[in-house]
């Protein structure tokens, strides 16, 4: 699996964070290019992330795993922000 693929990875971290009751999880070194936000369906969590432009390099980033219910809850989702942009 590529670094570059986090929703590959998203799957694991999300059940462990379902496994240990974990609402809000700060995420760094994810190591994607551009933004990404998606959601992890069966284990309940959204995964929102920054990281370099497409034309940085492959290290760094940072983001948020929250779990869904709780963003349901909020008038705007949250933005991640790098120091990279």
């Amino acid at each position: 699996m590529e670094p570059t693929d986090p929703a590959g990875y998203s799957a694991i971290i999300a059940h462990e964070l379902q496994r240990y009751n974990i609402d809000i999880a700060a995420l760094s070194e994810t190591r994607i290019h551009g933004e990404s936000q998606f959601d992890e369906v069966a284990a309940g969590y959204t995964f929102l992330l920054i990281g370099h432009p497409s034309n940085g390099p492959l290290q760094d980033g940072v983001g948020f795993a929250i779990r869904s219910s709780l963003l349901k809850r909020v008038e705007s989702r949250p933005i991640a922000h790098s120091p990279s942009h």
